[in-house]
């Protein structure tokens, strides 16, 4: 075409808005199938395929439709190459009338790998080629030798599998497991998992070689690292069921990120901080839902120095929030909230959760009879709603309440064989007071059994069992179980001193774990379960674990175990 009629500034201006409008639809239209409508960063996918061999392949016409990348500003242009910022507008202005000129433009530069190319120069080129409707372009073809095949239609979806399978292969031949251990079924989902493991295998025949002033054989140490590491360590994902957490990730998987990660989760319960960081990366490198186990929580006692010292002890349960639904249940568990809020002089909450505005507008005549039964019971109310599909979000925000009560039966049916870490000790997390989980019978809350370790949650839950043996008039039976050597008899005469200090009738028990269960966490709970049971008492009151919610994935507690086979109610004070 003459250089006379070139198109002018304007008419350049308004094909690039045209462009940018593509780019806008394009990426609405992916969002809507599931898709992606981002080039590929080439780097990313040379460090996957390990990709280094290359040769020229000259001058050559590419199809458009096959450049599915960029080495650099894949960023800025999407897979179709329509231009998204706005901060390119001037250069490919002047790409778009030049290449209306005589002379026309260069030929871009392109690396090939499999049947689909990746741009190294010239991506505004392509990005005027594509407004201009062009199929073709001139390139100057590098190609990358591959060991996957790659085509456009299997680049986004099987990728990874394809590298992993490829890993997967390569580890098995340079390894020999299966030769060594032929039922071992090792399998990751992380593109390096392999690698990764590999040199897992090394280090026991590193060591060893060490110890004993020679080299190891390859397939002792590859023997020795899989029947006295990895096994066990699996053994131990298994006993505390993690794979109901992380339903996608295998048995290597969640080997590979606790021994990566066991400098942390050795720091131990009173190094919050450090098992924090851990927990967020092994959260968001495989079960983003659970957030919730990196959340700050608060300290000890936290609750009562906000709340309850400000106003005086005279009334520790001032504002008491329950869950309320136009089912038999929570009609049940309201009735006994109404119970406690009558002992209290309290003020209930009722916290209602619909999905949706509309759900709100139907729940009128639940809060007119909420207010009818709190009304006939003098009992002072108050309602809230949320928009939710549960109530567990709403929890995280009750720094305004002293208590916090729950219905047990729903809490075990909901959470039948999974970890409770995920729901009830979630909630348990997010509130900062204290939790009743009420039993499904009409609770008495008539004799307390206080189970004391002198940790600093269970002397929040002392402080509690005191209150209520003192107001609400009733004994209190304290257990103390040798779960370690830090727990002797000494630390049950604490507690029951403390409570013969402030008039509360009382009996202690120090006892030795159940050597029925399988390990120290359950043989506490069921020791706990079985001197409620033998005292007759009616009521739990606990502090919380001290692990952190990340540590509670992993290791299973004392308030995990009561929880899950305990018929009376559950008091668990933070």
């Amino acid at each position: 075409m003459s250089d006379d009629y070139l198109p002018t500034g304007a008419i350049a201006h308004r094909r690039f808005d045209h462009a940018k409008r593509q780019a806008f639809l394009q990426g609405i239209t992916a969002l809507l199938r599931g898709q992606s409508a981002d080039l590929l960063p080439f780097a990313e996918v040379q460090q996957k395929l390990g990709l280094h061999i290359s040769r020229e392949r000259g001058l050559q016409q590419v199809p458009l439709d096959k450049i599915v990348g960029s080495l650099g500003k894949y960023r800025d242009f999407t897979r179709a190459f329509w231009p998204k910022q706005e901060k390119l507008r001037e250069r490919w202005k002047w790409i778009y009338v030049a290449a209306h000129s005589f002379g026309g433009l260069p030929p871009v530069e392109l690396y090939q790998v499999g049947e689909v190319y990746f741009v190294k120069d010239g991506n505004h080129r392509l990005s005027v080629a594509r407004e201009l409707g062009n199929r073709l372009v001139e390139a100057y073809v590098t190609e990358f030798i591959s060991p996957v095949p790659l085509t456009v239609d299997t680049l986004d979806a099987d990728l990874d599998v394809l590298v992993l399978a490829l890993e997967r292969e390569e580890f098995l031949q340079r390894t020999r497991l299966l030769e060594l251990r032929p039922e071992a079924t090792l399998e990751v989902t992380e593109v390096g998992g392999y690698r990764r493991l590999q040199e897992h295998m090394a280090v026991p025949g590193y060591v060893l070689s060490q110890e004993r002033q020679q080299d190891i054989a390859w397939e002792e140490a590859v023997t020795i690292w899989y029947d006295d590491v990895y096994l066990p360590v699996v053994a131990t994902i298994h006993q505390h069921n993690l794979h109901e957490s992380f339903p996608t990730n295998t048995d290597a998987d969640l080997y590979l990120w606790l021994m990566e990660n066991r400098s942390y989760l050795e720091q131990g319960p009173e190094k919050e901080a450090a098992v924090a960081v851990a927990a967020r990366g092994f959260v968001e490198k495989y079960t983003p839902r659970l957030q919730w186990v990196w959340e700050t929580r608060p300290a000890p006692g936290q609750w009562r120095i906000d709340r309850v010292e400000p106003r005086g002890a005279d009334r520790l349960f001032a504002e008491v929030l329950a869950p309320i639904a136009a089912t038999p249940a929570a009609w049940q568990l309201l009735e006994h909230a109404l119970d406690v809020a009558t002992r209290e002089q309290s003020r209930l909450h009722a916290l209602f959760t619909g999905a949706s505005p509309a759900d709100h507008l139907a729940a009128a005549p639940l809060l007119e009879q909420f207010a009818a039964r709190c009304t006939a019971a003098a009992v002072p109310w108050k309602f809230r709603g949320e928009i939710g599909t549960g109530a567990e979000d709403a929890y995280a925000n009750s720094r305004g309440y002293d208590l916090v009560i729950l219905s047990l039966d729903s809490i075990q049916s909901a959470r039948h064989g999974q970890l409770m870490g995920s729901e009830i000790q979630g909630i348990i997390r997010r509130v900062t007071c204290p939790v009743l989980v009420l039993s499904p019978a009409r609770p008495q809350l008539s004799r307390a059994l206080l189970a004391y370790d002198g940790s600093p949650y269970s002397e929040e839950a002392l402080y509690v069992a005191a209150y209520l043996g003192r107001h609400w008039d009733i004994p209190v039976t304290v257990v103390t179980v040798e779960e370690s050597p830090r727990t002797t008899p000494a630390i049950l005469e604490n507690a029951t001193a403390y409570l013969k200090q402030h008039q509360v009738p009382s009996r202690g028990f120090f006892k030795s774990p159940d050597p029925q269960s399988k390990d120290t966490t359950s043989a506490v709970a069921r020791t706990i379960i079985k001197t409620v049971v033998d005292q007759g008492c009616d009521l739990i009151i606990l502090g919380d674990t001290g692990y952190s919610p990340f540590g509670e994935l992993f290791v299973r507690s004392t308030v995990d175990g009561i929880l899950r086979e305990a018929t009376c109610s559950v008091l668990v004070c933070s």
